[in-house]
């Protein structure tokens, strides 16, 4: 069966390349810009896996996996930024990954293929 990955980030290029890598995998993607949006629809779509940025303008990646935890205690997310500060503050407040936004997302790639085995 397809895993299912839920993509929050407010930069639609880097979105639209997250998606097409993890779809390359395998992996069916749904893609929200804004967490507010991809909140809500958890429930619908149950994903396998949530992966978000960190700095976005409607609610801070922490926040949205704040909450996700919240509701989904189980759900792996993995966070992604380019400031490596705020992956090591995730990692704290207990994402299952998190992981460099680089030009060839060939780390968010790995990280999910060894979250969803």
């Amino acid at each position: 069966m397809e895993k299912k990955i839920l993509i929050v980030d407010d930069d639609s290029d880097d979105l639209a390349l997250m998606a097409f890598s993890l779809n390359q995998l395998g992996f069916k993607t749904f893609c929200y810009q804004r967490a507010k949006i991809a909140l809500a629809d958890i429930a619908v779509i149950e994903p396998d896996l949530i992966v978000t940025d960190i700095v976005m303008p409607d609610m801070e990646g922490i926040q949205f996996m704040s909450l996700v935890k919240e509701i989904y205690p189980d759900m792996p997310v993995m966070a992604i930024s380019g400031v490596a500060t705020y992956l090591e503050i995730m990692r704290e407040l207990g994402a299952t990954a998190s992981v460099p936004k680089t030009q060839d997302f060939s780390q968010l790639r790995h990280a999910a293929q060894n979250i969803l085995q």
